[in-house]
């Protein structure tokens, strides 16, 4: 069953501490489902146990009166998995849910089942998010790092780039000192930027050429 880090150790310490209660055998509930593990003298799930659902879903951590609370292990039916903290029977506190079918990872912060704080998110094309969240979106203050190494560190509002902010090349150098709302969490491309780039650097060799020579040169400048 899951077990708190040092939980063992503690156990074996002999500090003279009451020994725990001896888990209860695997008993059938009224859900269909089974439970082995600790009780209260109320006969409610208390203490460390490992619950089976009817869905297939399976909970291995702690109990208080009969509800998921502390530390524990929940593998949902469609096998995406989390560990961490809980608090009457939600995901409160820090924890870590990986999503099996996208291979994506969220680890930070919970409020009622729902991500809200600090934390971290992994995607799976190599992007990772770090900063705040509201109620599952990507709000306030956060840095988004690329796959090809640009990163943008600022505002988000509503899960997108949006309000004050730097976005980094991959050179390191800055590319502008505000990203102001920006949509998409997709970083641009590097040989688009470098044409505009160009674009704009012929348009002023142009003017100069008008103004010093009275006309425009008869080749593109590149």
């Amino acid at each position: 069953m899951f077990r708190k880090k040092g939980a063992a150790a503690k156990e074996n310490a002999g500090d003279g501490a009451a020994p725990k209660k001896k888990a209860a055998p695997t008993v059938s509930v009224e859900d269909g489902g089974s439970y082995e593990g600790e009780f209260n003298d109320e006969g409610r799930r208390h203490g460390d146990g490992r619950m089976r659902f009817k869905s297939g879903e399976v909970y291995d951590g702690e109990w208080v009166d009969g509800q998921c609370e502390g530390e524990g292990r929940f593998e949902y039916s469609n096998g995406n998995v989390y560990t961490g903290q809980w608090q009457a029977n939600k995901k409160q506190g820090r924890g870590r849910l990986k999503y099996k079918s996208s291979g994506c990872v969220y680890d930070g912060e919970w409020v009622s089942n729902k991500k809200d704080g600090r934390g971290t998110y992994a995607f799976a094309n190599g992007s990772r998010y770090d900063g705040e969240w509201v109620e599952n979106v990507q709000e306030g203050k956060g840095q988004m790092r690329f796959p090809n190494g640009s990163i943008y560190d600022g505002d988000f509002t509503g899960g997108a780039r949006e309000g004050r902010g730097t976005y980094f090349w991959p050179s390191g150098a800055p590319a502008a000192p505000a990203c102001p709302a920006v949509r998409a969490l997709r970083p641009p491309s590097w040989s688009r930027a470098r044409q505009a780039l160009q674009r704009s650097a012929a348009s002023k060799t142009a003017r100069a050429w008008a103004r010093g020579c009275g006309g425009a040169p008869t080749a593109r400048t590149r």
